[in-house]
């Protein structure tokens, strides 16, 4: 019976790259200990284990990138790679609604932006230019 649902496990497989099933061989193992595989006709090296996450813990993960975190620190934190992060963000973005021009009704400056464009366009300071 075992057998019989490893061989059906192995003909439902089909190499993500071309498409093309029956056409692959076992290539080591990922470092959490999953079986790769590596496609003889355009040599690809994939695993079919993915990991899964819950929404819970998705949700936690953009949570701190919004809070302040870098991607890479957000990785740390949580044990996980920094492009795992970088995609759920990149959904998480495609979700939020666009910003049209008249949806924007005040825009705050600091006063560092105001003073370099004062400084690019040449006019002087309110003091004279002395300093």
């Amino acid at each position: 019976m075992q057998v019989v649902m490893k061989m059906k496990e192995q003909a439902e497989r089909k190499c993500p790259n071309c498409g093309i099933d029956g056409s692959q061989h076992g290539h080591g193992k990922t470092k959490k200990g999953k079986p790769r595989y590596r496609c003889l006709e355009c040599k690809c090296v994939y695993s079919f284990e993915k990991a899964k996450y819950s929404d819970e813990f998705k949700k936690s993960a953009i949570k701190l990138y919004l809070e302040g975190n870098s991607g890479r620190a957000v990785g740390r934190i949580l044990g996980i790679g920094k492009n795992t992060i970088w995609d759920w963000l990149k959904v998480h973005n495609e979700k939020l609604p666009s910003l049209k021009e008249n949806d924007v009704q005040l825009i705050e400056q600091d006063e560092l932006y105001t003073y370099i464009k004062k400084r690019e366009s040449g006019v002087p300071d309110d003091d004279g230019g002395a300093r």
